[in-house]
């Protein structure tokens, strides 16, 4: 999936508030990943390696969530946002293969969420499931 200009977290030229708060989260992201130890090519088309056990992937993805919602890493409070992680892990070559982060926020941010971060992973796809 391609960006458009509105979207592009690069081009703050013309954004609307919800557009700009999107773009915060893909920096957010971003960097993210990069504190993890995954390499980040580009914003579309990121290639995500992983060189740990399931548990200490499990944890890291953990990580990533608390830090998209800009939570501090000693903070797992939920109460008020629903946080959701769905990944596909190649436990044989040690690498997650597909990542989705759902925010559910009030403010209805959580499918433009959703979507970029789907779009920032173009992996293969992995349905949604209600489990954490």
């Amino acid at each position: 999936m391609q960006f458009n200009n509105s979207r592009n977290p690069r081009n703050f030229g013309a954004l609307d508030p919800s557009q700009l708060y999107l773009s915060i989260q893909f920096t957010q992201i971003q960097v993210a990943q990069t504190e993890i130890g995954r390499s980040v090519n580009d914003m579309q088309n990121t290639l995500v390696e992983v060189q740990h056990t399931k548990h200490n992937m499990q944890q890291e993805l953990l990580q990533v969530s608390m830090l998209v919602r800009g939570w501090q890493h000693d903070s797992i409070d939920i109460r008020s946002n629903q946080r959701t992680i769905n990944y596909a892990y190649d436990d044989v070559n040690k690498r997650v293969i597909h990542l989705e982060i759902r925010i559910e926020t009030i403010d209805g941010a959580v499918s433009r969420i959703a979507e970029a971060v789907d779009s920032l992973l173009p992996f293969t796809s992995v349905a949604p499931s209600d489990q954490p």
